[in-house]
């Protein structure tokens, strides 16, 4: 018996994504400047040139791969929904679930418990997806206890992977 409802899963992989592309850049944009501030030299900002301009276009372009705009379980499937299209993964392609607690980037230091779907096969977005969910700081809430969205994607997938064994 499948699990027949819809749930919306919270997937993170685009603010991810952000963080880690503007870290690469503000890296090598820091590498570079200070070579530039310590030798002087035109040929050195040339190359930060020649080096940031086709970075950051690349940068760009992986991020578009990341733009999820929602993750759904349904039907035994996940569904990844980006502004145009949609990808369907069954859930025999789902290698492991983990889960890991996270310090929020915002202003209030929220703890967060993000889930890594990690997948058989290479989608457009990658092996893996990332959802996260909050937790409350003063009570602890979903730090032991996964929450049930999750519980049923687990449940789903192992009897999903025991009918093909």
């Amino acid at each position: 018996m499948a699990f027949e409802k819809q749930l919306k899963l919270p997937v993170s992989n685009k603010p991810t994504a952000y963080l880690r592309n503007a870290f690469m850049l503000s890296v090598i944009l820091i590498v570079f400047l200070s070579l530039y501030i310590h030798y002087q030299e035109i040929r050195i900002l040339v190359a930060l040139l020649i080096v940031i301009i086709p970075l950051a276009i690349l940068l760009i372009f992986s991020q578009r791969k990341q733009n999820i705009q929602s993750l759904e379980f349904a039907q035994n499937k996940l569904i990844v929904s980006y502004p145009k299209h949609k990808i369907e993964i069954p859930l025999s392609q789902i290698q492991e679930i983990t889960a890991g607690i996270n310090l929020g980037f915002n202003l209030k230091f929220n703890l967060i418990k993000t889930y890594t779907i990690v997948l058989n096969k290479k989608y457009f977005f990658g092996k893996k997806l990332l959802v996260d969910y909050k937790i409350d700081n003063n009570t602890g809430v979903t730090i032991k206890e996964d929450p049930i969205s999750i519980k049923v994607l687990k449940i789903e997938t192992q009897r999903t992977q025991a009918d093909i064994i």
